[in-house]
C-alpha cells in the first residue's frame, strides 16, 4: 500500500503518500476538509511505505527499497503555526542498509516504535528505537527464518506485538507440495515476553495464495486475517481461542455466510480493514467498483456487500480519529502519464454513523 496515516500530538491525522518512489505529506489543521498543502519529503527513495506515533505524539514516517536500505524521518514539534514544521530529514534505519519490499511499524507496551521490513531475497528483520521518542535505534536482528513480500505488524489486547507475513507463491520455482506450503502463504510469529527481544517460531495460517494482506483485533481480542486470493475473492480468517497457535485451518469467503444466499460477490484488487468504536470490523475493497462490508455485532458474522462511492482508487487505507471515527483514504488509480494524482477521502460522520460524501484533493 502506498499511504500510511496517523495520529500527531493534536490528534490531528497526518497523511503520508508514495508516489513514483516519493513520500508526499500533508496534515490535517481543522475539519476532515481542511489540510496543509502537500510537502515532498526529499532526500530518499523507497518503494514501500509505514508510519508510526512516537510516544510525545510526532509521527514518524518510513521507507524501504529492495536495493537501496530502510530509512526514516521524523518532524519536529509543532509549533503555533502549524503549516510551518520542520522534518529532520531521511536517515539510514540503523547503521546496516537492511532491505525489504515491504515495511511495518508498531508500538511496544513501552511506546518504543518497532520497525519490520521483509523481502523474498533478503529475509526479514526487525529494529526498535533504544527509548521512548529516541532517534537512535537498535541494530537489525533476523526474525526467524521466513521471507516475504507483505508484512503486517499488531499490538495485542496485551500489549505483545504480533507479526504477520505474507510470501507470494513462486510458480516457476521448482519445489516440491511440502516445500511450497512451508515458503508460501501467511505465517504468524509474536513476542514472548512483553517489549521484549524473544519472538515464536513463525506458523502458517491456512492455506492460500493471494496479496493485500490485512490484519485486524476482534471486540473480544482474538485476530482476524484478510487477504485477495489469486482468483481475487477476499477471504477472511479467524483467532478461534486465546492462545496464539488456536486458529481456523479452512479460510472462508467475505459474506458467504451458508444460512442464506448471496447476489453480489464483488472481485476485489485491494483490501483494508477498520475496527468501528462499538467494535464491530469493517472491510472496504477496490475492484471495478468500490465496496464495502461490516460485522453484524462485534465478532459476528459479516453483512452483505454494498457500493463505497464511485472514485477509482488503486488501493485503501483505514484510519481512526480521536474520537473513534473510521477515515477512508484512497489513492486514484490513473495513468502514469496524467503525473496528476489525488487523494480521495471519506469519512463516518459520527462514530458508528453514516458515511460522508467523497472529498478529493489534486497531490
Amino acid at each position: 500500500m502506498k499511504v500510511a496515516t496517523t495520529l500527531n500530538e493534536r490528534d490531528h491525522l497526518e497523511l503520508f503518500v508514495l508516489i513514483d518512489e516519493t513520500v508526499y505529506t500533508s496534515r490535517q489543521t481543522g475539519s476532515e476538509t481542511e489540510w496543509t498543502d502537500w510537502e515532498q519529503l526529499v532526500g530518499a527513495e523507497g518503494k514501500a511505505i509505514a508510519s508510526g506515533r512516537n510516544e510525545d505524539g510526532r509521527p514518524e514516517v518510513f521507507l524501504t527499497d529492495p536495493a537501496d536500505g530502510t530509512y526514516h524521518n521524523r518532524r519536529e514539534p509543532l509549533g503555533t503555526d502549524e503549516a510551518a514544521t520542520e522534518w529532520e530529514g531521511w536517515r539510514l534505519l540503523s547503521d546496516d542498509p537492511i532491505t525489504g519490499e515491504s515495511i511495518a511499524v508498531a508500538p511496544n507496551g513501552d511506546r518504543r516504535l518497532e520497525a519490520f521490513v521483509t523481502g523474498p531475497a533478503s529475509g526479514t528483520f526487525h529494529a526498535k528505537q533504544t527509548s521512548p521518542n529516541d532517534a537512535t535505534w537498535t541494530d537489525w536482528e533476523q526474525l526467524g527464518d521466513q521471507a516475504g513480500n507483505e508484512i503486517v505488524v499488531q499490538q495485542a489486547a496485551n500489549e505483545r506485538l504480533h507479526a504477520f507475513l505474507l510470501s507470494y507463491d513462486d510458480e516457476a520455482a521448482d519445489l516440491t507440495a511440502a516445500e511450497r506450503e512451508f515458503l508460501f502463504g501467511i505465517h504468524h510469529c509474536w513476542q514472548l515476553e512483553l517489549d521484549g527481544n524473544e519472538w515464536a517460531d513463525w506458523h502458517r495460517r491456512g492455506r492460500a495464495n493471494g496479496h493485500s494482506l490485512a490484519v485486524a483485533e476482534n471486540n473480544d481480542g482474538k485476530f482476524e486475517i484478510f487477504l485477495v486470493r489469486d482468483d481475487e475473492t477476499p477471504l477472511y480468517l479467524r483467532q478461534l481461542g486465546f492462545e496464539e497457535i488456536e486458529w481456523e485451518e479452512e479460510w472462508s469467503e467475505l459474506s458467504y455466510p451458508e444460512r442464506f444466499q448471496v447476489f453480489h460477490r464483488p472481485k476485489a484488487k485491494s483490501l483494508a480493514v477498520g475496527r468501528h468504536a462499538d467494535g464491530r470490523l469493517e472491510a472496504f475493497i477496490t475492484g471495478k467498483r468500490l465496496h464495502h462490508l461490516s460485522q453484524m455485532a462485534p465478532n459476528g458474522d459479516w453483512s452483505l456487500w454494498e457500493r463505497f462511492g464511485r472514485v477509482k482508487c488503486a488501493g485503501l487505507s483505514v484510519a481512526r480519529t480521536a474520537d473513534e471515527r473510521l477515515v477512508v483514504f484512497g489513492l486514484e488509480d490513473i495513468p502514469e502519464v496524467s503525473r496528476q494524482p489525488k487523494i480521495h477521502q471519506r469519512w463516518e460522520i459520527e462514530p458508528n454513523g453514516k458515511w460522508s460524501k467523497w472529498h478529493s484533493r489534486t497531490i
